[in-house]
């Protein structure tokens, strides 16, 4: 029975190997941090595949804050190699290996194939000092501000290191040498690993792997995607300003039109809007002097849809919906619905809460998880 439980989960085991390849190949719609790509990915491709780009501020030449090193040695070598083999396909086939999509997967690939850490030398005679040396510098960074999850990336491999082998036990046979009068060897087995922190280990990547994957921060790709085709169509007299909340989007859209990105972080819905007919004001201005048309989109989570159409009342602004990306979650504009109740658990809610059916709190959930992209205009425009 033992043996059976061990055999189930080494398939399993495998069975997530297969699903993480898988995951690899298909591009999430969601991310933990922009800087995924920003500080790393386009700082590469720019100086191995020779693409245009535009290097962040920490990686100016003059004054740099990030090292290059680690970068190097993973994607950097990736793309070294994705060069080579591309210089190859565009001799022999006449065609170009370096699309959006490749640049983006083949450092992924490579990070998802180093996974043997158990083969390493042992280390067990000083775990404990090993856990200290990522443990502390977790401790020490999280007296900080400005947390971010991603900051946790660099503990995984000495994680999985030192004690991967608690969370995944292998079966092992202590073989006692038989006396020669004995026909069969004697082996004696040690008890049966316990999964219990294997399963936890599941049960969390998986919402994790669903969270960062696929609903946090998503919606920002299809956005993108949907603005750069709209500018493409939008006629060469047009400025055109993008005012983004919560998310960072794609400031990179190299385009013969006049594009701006204004990006707001977290601020809170009234200053936004504030900002906003600022921004538009001024704009204004400065495209009549050019005779030029001004064309403003609004991009913001969906969960503050709510807050958005009461403040609207107090601002001179028409805001017209254009479309809706899903899914998307931000830990900014997280959807609050302690508002809503459903009729059967009613009673024991506040009186500030609103009732629905269990149709209209599903539709409320789901039109909370999305991203908005609103068209604004000026009332006096």
């Amino acid at each position: 029975m033992a043996r059976l439980e061990v055999s189930s989960f080494f398939t399993l085991f495998w069975y997530l190997i297969i699903l993480r390849i898988i995951l690899v190949c298909i591009p999430q719609t969601g991310y933990i941090h922009p800087d995924e790509f920003f500080q790393s990915v386009e700082v590469l491709a720019g100086k191995f595949l020779d693409v245009e780009y535009s290097p962040p501020w920490e990686f100016n030449s003059t004054f740099p804050i990030r090292s290059m090193t680690i970068p190097y040695f993973t994607i950097g070598m990736s793309y070294k190699f994705l060069r080579d083999i591309n210089n190859l396909a565009e001799e022999y086939l006449a065609r170009t290996l370096l699309t959006p999509y490749v640049i983006l997967v083949v450092p992924r690939l490579l990070m998802c194939s180093i996974r043997k850490f158990h083969l390493l030398p042992s280390v067990r005679s000083i775990k404990c000092l090993m856990t200290l040396s990522f443990i502390t510098p977790v401790i020490l960074l999280s007296l900080f501000p400005h947390q971010e999850p991603r900051f946790l990336i660099p503990i995984i491999i000495p994680l999985t290191y030192v004690h991967g082998m608690t969370v995944l036990p292998e079966p092992e046979t202590v073989i006692v040498e038989a006396p020669k009068t004995q026909l069969k060897d004697v082996r004696v087995k040690t008890k049966s690993p316990s999964f219990f922190l294997l399963k936890i280990w599941l049960i969390v990547n998986t919402l994790l792997m669903i969270f960062y994957g696929f609903l946090h921060q998503g919606g920002v790709y299809q956005a993108t995607a949907y603005i750069s085709k709209d500018l493409r169509l939008t006629p060469l007299t047009t400025e055109n300003l993008v005012i983004s909340y919560t998310q960072r989007g794609n400031p990179n859209i190299q385009l013969v039109v006049e594009f701006f990105l204004y990006e707001q972080g977290s601020e809170n819905v009234s200053y936004i809007l504030k900002k906003l007919h600022t921004i538009i004001n001024v704009n204004t201005r400065n495209s009549h002097s050019k005779s030029k048309q001004l064309k403003v989109y609004l991009l913001i989570s969906s969960s503050l849809e709510d807050q958005l159409n009461y403040l609207l009342g107090k601002q001179f602004l028409n805001v017209y919906l254009v479309e809706t990306f899903y899914p998307h979650l931000s830990m900014e504009a997280f959807p609050d619905l302690t508002k809503y109740c459903l009729e059967i658990i009613a009673p024991f809610f506040s009186q500030n809460c609103t009732v629905l059916t269990y149709e209209q709190y599903l539709w409320k959930v789901g039109r909370s998880v999305g991203l908005s992209l609103y068209e604004v205009a000026l009332n006096d425009m």
